[in-house]
This record gives structure tokens, C-alpha cells and sequence, in this order.
């Protein structure tokens, strides 16, 4: 790594004089060459292959937020400062209390860099925060293309492995579950192609750009912008409003965002998927060096598979159907005698059903004793048949427009005119009136203000 000289005098010039707008060169060099032109506009930004001479990044760095109402604001001039393999910008937003740091951290071998954002709000009041936009812009380039990682090919059979002119023109689709039941806020907000990481590359030289978050949900993004470019890096918005924890910024609570790993490599993205792992085990997402899982032996396929139909399971769902699945365990060698559906008294109600196969105490110590067997068991998340009282449940189907909930009879008790000393409940009175500046919308029937003094508990 290296620090130009006139970067460096640059750089005390811009200690000395703060309050002059000054253009503060910030190089890194290596084969991963970073620089960031710092001026009273913003930050310019050329990210680079030093091998190749590749650009990956070469226009302005994005700094935005929206706050509720739709208003924009962002960074002008960002102040710097070095130290070591570090390079620290600070700066403000314009028109809200709110401060942002970004970190970028070298690694030793100048092939990797790691970048991370935090906001504070240094206000009073707390900031709701409609969206963001924090990256490095790019042209597209003939030839290249950005590959998702870890799933170029993702389990809803969806290819992302794209031409950075497809991104641009929006020509990309992302892997979703829709599950609005339990969102409050109802909709994806993808303004670009997400993934944990992407390859961008041109099957040679490749530049891997990947997001690590363990605190929130947070993806790296490939955003189309205005005039045919593209946003990678940084930090923005994704599924359901993603990281949440971005979307409201309490005074004085910093918010750290992911970091941001962008390292350049030789090769295709089947090497940069061997960087991505590479760098996940280095921070600990792995295995651990004493790691062995043991072998499960699954009893379905032989034993079968009978839908909570108490007569089948009765004939063929039974200890003795288990000794026999536990021998063959033990003949290949497994660790585990693993129970699918069939060992509840009805699928989804996690009750061991002991009149069938006694108590699970005594199967599993039959297993272990007799077959050197642990016991390892499914449980479902759903009932499939009425196996409890109706008024139990709390219903949900893509048919009702909202939740049936348990009813309950409740004994009518009406509220006493006085108490027991004699003073008048002053509310029941009949010249007693109420008011209130709003009530609960959509809750016509409960939350109106004749209920409110209606003589009944």
C-alpha cells in the first residue's frame, strides 16, 4: 500500500485550512487502487484494477436520504483524514440533523478493501427515513457482467447473471417470497438487483462486492440510476424496507451498517465465488474445526407417510416399525434414527403420541441402548386436522381480509353510578358529555365515542 506524496501535503493543507473549500486527493494504491477526490461537490470516486487498469468505479460517490415526506437531502464537501491502511471521511447532510462516517480498511495484501457507513442523527427529535442511497456510480462496460452471490442460480429456478447494460435498463429479477400477512409495511422496495455479493466481471479480471451484516438483514445492490448508470456498494433500502433498522434514526443511537468487502481477483465468478468463501471463513462464518454432525437415518420412505389417519399409524407406525428402521441405522453406519411425520398424536401438535410408541424417555434410551441410536424428530408447524376446540384458533386464508379471532361470552357488568362511600361516578352523570380529538379508524363497531361512557364495563 501507498500514500502519494502529494495526497499527503494535500492532506495537511486541508487540516490547516478548514474552513476554505479545498480538493483533497485520497489515493490507495495497490492492485486494488482506490481514488477519492474530495471536493466542496462531493466526493469524486475512481476505483480500479492496478493490475489491468480496469475501472470499476468513475464518477461521484452517492449520499442521499429521504426522509418521510419525500424531501432529498445530501452531502456536499466530506472532510478526511488517514491513518495507516485507514481512510476516515466524515460529513453532513444538508437540511436534517444527521451526520454520516465512512470507513474505508486496506487489507495487507492490496487486493481487498472494507467499507462501512454510520449515521447519526445529532437532533433532538427522532428522523423517519423513507429511503437511501449510499455507493459508487459506474458506466456500464462492454463485456462485462454481474454475477449474484451465492446464488447465481437461486432455489426459484431464477438465473442473475447479467450484462451491467441489463442492469442498467432494468433488465434483472430478484428471488422473492411474498409474505404480506406478516409485513407491515405491504410490498418489496427494490430499486435495483440484490444479492449477498456480486461478481462484477469480464470472465478474466473480476471485482467481488459483497455485503456481511449479522445484526440486520442487509444485501448488496445493483441499482439502475439516471443516465444509464449503475450504484453498487455503500448501503440502500431493499425487500421489505431492509436493513429496518435504517428506517428510523433515533437522536444520538449511531446506526452502523454493514460492511461492504471489495476485493479484485484473476479469473470468472467460479473463482470469485472461492473469494467470497475465502473471506466468510475468515470472519468466522464457518464450521468449526471440531464440526461432525452425525448421520441421520430417515424412517419415512420405508415406514411410511400416513397423515395423522390414527388407524394407519396404529398398523404401521409403531415400535416395532422403528426397531426395524433402528437395525438397518445401525447396518449403515448412522448416528441418528430421524422420525418424519407420524410420531405426533396429530401432525403439527408436537405431542409424542405414548399410546402408540410408549414415552419418548423410554424410546429414546431403547434406541441408544440396544442400537448405539440418538432420536432426532420433525416437528411441523401446522395441524392438520381439528384437533382442538374451534374457538382455539385464530384463522388466516388468502380469502378472509383480516384475521378471525377467538370469541368469547362475556357476562354484560354495568358500571356503578356510585361507590361504595357514596360519591357519585361524576362521568355517568346525565348532563356529562365526552369528547376526543380522533378515534381508531376501520374499528367502527367498538372504537366510537358513544362507547365511551355507555354504563358498561
Amino acid at each position: 500500500m501507498r500514500i502519494g506524496i502529494p495526497a499527503l501535503l494535500l492532506g495537511m493543507v486541508g487540516a490547516i485550512c478548514l474552513s476554505a473549500p479545498v480538493r483533497a486527493e485520497m489515493r490507495i494504491e495497490h492492485r486494488i487502487d482506490l481514488k477519492l477526490d474530495c471536493g466542496a461537490a462531493g466526493v469524486s470516486c475512481h476505483l480500479t484494477d492496478g493490475k489491468t487498469g480496469i475501472a470499476y468505479a468513475d464518477g461521484a460517490y452517492e449520499y442521499l436520504l429521504v426522509t418521510q415526506h419525500g424531501e432529498r437531502h445530501t452531502v456536499a464537501a466530506m472532510a478526511r483524514s488517514d491513518e495507516g491502511s485507514r481512510i476516515t471521511l466524515t460529513g453532513k447532510f444538508d437540511g436534517i440533523p444527521v451526520t454520516i462516517k465512512q470507513v474505508f480498511e486496506f487489507d495487507a495484501d492490496g487486493r481487498s478493501f472494507d467499507e462501512q457507513i454510520t449515521l447519526e442523527n445529532t437532533g433532538r427529535e427522532k428522523i423517519d427515513v423513507a429511503d437511501m442511497a449510499f455507493g459508487f456510480t459506474t458506466a456500464p462496460q462492454a463485456g462485462m457482467r454481474a454475477v449474484a452471490v451465492p446464488y447465481r442460480r437461486n432455489c426459484d429456478g431464477k438465473l442473475h447473471d447479467y450484462t451491467l447494460d441489463d442492469i442498467a435498463a432494468g433488465r434483472y429479477q430478484n428471488s422473492d417470497v411474498q409474505i404480506n400477512s406478516i409485513i407491515a409495511d405491504r410490498g418489496i422496495v427494490d430499486a435495483g438487483a440484490r444479492s449477498e455479493g456480486w461478481i462484477l466481471t469480464n470472465g478474466n479480471c473480476s471485482l467481488l462486492v459483497a455485503k456481511v451484516n449479522p445484526e440486520m438483514i442487509e444485501h448488496s445492490m445493483l441499482v439502475p440510476e439516471p443516465g444509464g448508470r449503475i450504484r453498487f456498494g455503500g448501503a440502500g433500502f431493499c425487500l421489505y424496507r431492509e436493513p429496518r433498522g435504517a428506517t428510523v434514526l433515533e437522536p444520538h443511537h449511531p446506526l452502523r451498517l454493514g460492511v461492504t468487502r471489495y476485493s479484485v481477483f484473476d479469473g470468472g465468478w467460479m473463482a470469485g465465488y472461492r473469494v467470497f468463501r475465502d473471506y466468510m471463513d475468515s470472519r468466522g462464518y464457518r464450521f468449526p474445526a471440531d464440526y461432525n454432525p452425525g448421520v441421520n437415518w430417515n424412517e419415512l420412505f420405508d415406514v411410511g407417510w400416513y397423515h395423522s389417519d390414527r388407524e394407519l399409524l396404529m398398523k404401521h407406525y409403531t415400535v416395532d416399525a422403528l426397531k426395524r428402521e433402528a437395525e438397518k441405522a445401525k447396518a449403515c453406519g448412522c448416528d441418528i434414527l430421524y422420525l418424519d411425520p407420524g410420531w405426533e398424536i396429530c401432525e403439527g401438535t408436537t405431542l409424542w403420541d405414548t399410546e402408540r410408541l410408549g414415552t419418548v424417555s423410554s424410546c429414546s434410551k431403547m434406541l441408544k441402548g440396544d442400537y448405539g441410536l440418538d432420536l432426532a424428530f420433525r416437528t411441523i408447524g401446522r395441524v392438520y386436522r381439528d384437533e382442538f376446540p374451534h374457538e382455539w384458533y385464530v384463522r388466516h386464508s388468502p380469502d378472509d381480509k383480516e384475521n378471525k379471532r377467538p370469541s368469547y361470552s362475556v357476562v354484560a357488568e354495568p358500571v356503578p353510578t356510585m361507590d361504595v362511600d357514596g360519591r357519585r361516578n361524576l362521568a355517568l352523570l346525565p348532563e356529562a358529555t365526552a369528547s376526543a380529538s380522533s378515534v381508531i379508524p376501520g374499528y367502527e363497531k367498538v372504537h366510537t365515542m358513544p362507547h365511551l361512557i355507555d354504563r358498561w364495563y
